[in-house]
């Protein structure tokens, strides 16, 4: 499922967690709302957010 999201996304989420675990909580807790304000204004991530708060996004199955 990760493969599908944009790049940015991936990056700016594997990086954050490489380097949150370092920090005292709270510049991990500003780390990543800076890492989520990042990944949710991207266009893609919109509109997934909107198909989740509507109930219409895809249901995600165990393979």
């Amino acid at each position: 499922m990760a493969a599908q999201n944009p790049p940015l996304t991936n990056f700016a989420i594997c990086s954050a967690i490489s380097h949150i675990q370092n920090m005292s909580a709270l510049d991990a807790a500003y780390a990543e709302a800076v890492v989520a304000g990042v990944v949710n204004t991207q266009d893609a991530a919109r509109g997934r957010l909107e198909s989740f708060s509507k109930g219409t996004a895809a249901k995600v199955k165990p393979q």
